[in-house]
């Protein structure tokens, strides 16, 4: 069965590190933890009445390297052992078409998710959103520059939001509106997306057989009281459409099931399944021989979220909305208070260069949490 996790090894490092020697620096294994503000920020799309609006939260990153603790206005990540900036890029395009049923134009726009490399560097695409271009028919393109059918007949616009990171998992919801002439709603679907960061962009991942037949009996059951279930008919069997959210000592899973009235009905019917214990076995090993021997380091049984560090010498854990990192020494690290907590990355410092280090430590960069 273990090997039917190993898709989201990912989610949180086994401990394959060594434990330290007495001459090795305590802080090696970094922090970055990624809280959602309160606000929320408008994606951008075309300026149009037939698109409809999409939120996604502000995201805040707070750093420690065992001393101190720094916030960003940002989402830093850590990609193929550098830190990199996330940013939402869109490119909008104009599509004309000369057919015989008439002049008609489409107009869409897609979001990418870019990152940068905090110290300079080439920008690089990891993922885009959904993008289908439009084709009425067999026929000729009309140049950009021709401005005589230049009018709006179809649009579609493809956006996202960041849900949550774990490691190297990304959760991600995505949106497609779809909006044709003499229509009078938009269309369009809504999809969920995990996926694992890799030093080729995002792959693809698949939700473990025993899992899914989980969501299956719980999915059964809930149809039979709740009469909104039974309008919805489970998406999770796809590839990705699940999200994952910090719980407990582990995740809890939200799964994605669609309407079966209307498959271009953009709302979710969700199903949520936690996994209080993680979902990979040889991380679940890890914390309870952690728990074991660190009985009295913290409240195990009162703490909302936690996650014991690679080399299991120290824990990350939220208890009252307040958020900790201890080590076994009895070292503690104050990251105040943090609301929506939506994932982390343990982050080997030993691997970033003197200019990461520089910057992620620099006052001039940050302002202290």
């Amino acid at each position: 069965m273990a090997s039917e996790w190993r898709f989201l090894r990912n989610v949180f490092p086994a401990a394959r590190e060594k434990q330290p020697s007495a001459g090795e620096s305590p802080s090696r294994w970094q922090l970055l933890v990624f809280e959602a503000q309160p606000s929320s920020i408008l994606s951008e799309v075309p300026e149009s009445p037939h698109i409809s609006k999409f939120n996604r939260d502000q995201w805040r990153t707070l750093w420690s390297d065992g001393t101190a603790v720094h916030s960003f206005d940002e989402t830093l990540v850590c990609l193929s052992d550098r830190i990199h900036r996330l940013r939402n890029d869109a490119i909008t395009k104009t599509k004309a078409h000369r057919c015989r049923e008439g002049n008609l134009c489409c107009r869409y726009k897609f979001e990418m998710l870019t990152a940068e490399p905090v110290t300079g560097g080439k920008a690089h695409v990891l993922w885009r959103s959904e993008q289908r271009f439009l084709d009425f028919c067999n026929c000729e393109l009309i140049k950009e520059s021709d401005t005589k059918f230049k009018r709006i007949d179809t649009e579609e616009a493809s956006r996202f939001a960041i849900c949550s990171i774990f490691g190297k998992t990304i959760s991600i919801d995505s949106v497609t509106d779809e909006y044709d002439i003499g229509a009078g709603q938009p269309r369009g679907g809504r999809v969920w997306h995990t996926l694992r960061i890799t030093n080729h962009g995002l792959k693809k991942t698949r939700m473990p057989k025993p899992l899914l037949q989980r969501a299956d009996s719980l999915y059964a059951q809930m149809r039979q009281t709740d009469s909104t279930a039974q309008d919805y008919d489970p998406n999770y069997l796809e590839t990705e459409g699940f999200l994952l959210r910090p719980h407990k000592g582990g995740v809890s899973i939200d799964f994605q099931c669609d309407s079966h009235n209307d498959p271009c009905d953009p709302t979710l019917y969700c199903l949520r399944l936690d996994e209080p214990s993680g979902l990979d076995a040889a991380y679940k090993v890890q914390t309870d021989a952690f728990v074991a021997a660190h009985p009295t380091l913290v409240d195990w049984q009162h703490l909302e979220v936690f996650t014991i560090a690679p080399d299991g010498e120290s824990v990350l854990y939220l208890q009252d909305q307040q958020l900790y990192w201890r080590t076994t020494r009895g070292k503690t690290v104050e990251f105040g208070p943090v609301s929506d907590l939506r994932g982390w990355q343990w982050v080997d410092s030993s691997r970033l260069n003197r200019n990461e280090h520089h910057w992620l430590a620099a006052p001039s960069q940050v302002a202290a949490s």
